[in-house]
């Protein structure tokens, strides 16, 4: 539906991906602004079940990415994208 796609609201799959992006970098220049690095991270205290599926989905990124590439898939990365906003 072209008016889906072109829509700004969580309905479309692009604008949803594309938001969680602008999030994600608002988070890293915030952290960034108060001094803070990743490589420093206390991730002990990610203890909640949704942390531990959320780290470990953003550690499939590379396996889905060979996948799509080696199945020339490339809506694989676009489910995943999505799946992970």
């Amino acid at each position: 539906d072209l008016a889906l796609w072109s829509s700004a609201s969580s309905e479309n799959p692009v604008y949803y991906v594309q938001y969680a992006h602008a999030r994600l970098s608002a988070l890293a220049r915030n952290a960034a602004e108060l001094g803070l690095a990743a490589d420093t991270a206390h991730l002990d205290l990610l203890t909640h079940e949704k942390e531990g599926a959320l780290i470990r989905n953003i550690g499939e990124f590379s396996r889905v990415l060979d996948t799509a590439a080696s199945l020339r898939e490339p809506h694989r990365v676009s489910r995943y994208l999505e799946d992970l906003a």
